[in-house]
């Protein structure tokens, strides 16, 4: 037999909504002060003049997987770009480290005039 899940119920209601401010008010500011429109609204207008044309991101008629096809060869061509770089500069202190340890080492050009000097 199944084990039914019991749905308890519970009078607590959170309401995290906050009062903003009347839109009369906002207009009345707007034109007393002499404010920016900009400066009151986060984000700006969405709308532009019909000369430019509609927004591409708020275009409803946009293809929207078109975009986000260019976005992520953006992203990928990104990604290929840090991954390379990352292979260069692993490949250069990898060199590095074996010019030291090379010149820590036996100098075989010195070793050799060492060794014919000695034998003659």
């Amino acid at each position: 037999m199944y084990k039914k899940n019991i749905f308890r119920k519970t009078e607590l209601e959170i309401n995290d909504s906050t009062e903003g401010e009347p839109i009369q008010l906002s207009i009345e500011r707007l034109l007393n002060n002499g404010e920016d429109m900009e400066e009151m609204t986060e984000k700006g207008l969405v709308y532009t003049e019909r000369d430019l044309g509609v927004i591409q991101e708020y275009d409803i008629r946009a293809d929207k997987f078109d975009i986000a096809i260019e976005n992520t060869e953006r992203v990928t061509n990104s990604m290929r770009g840090n991954n390379e770089k990352r292979r260069k500069e692993r490949a250069d202190a990898l060199e590095k480290l074996k010019n030291k340890s090379d010149s820590k080492g036996e100098n075989k050009e010195g070793g050799d005039a060492v060794n014919s000097a000695t034998s003659e």
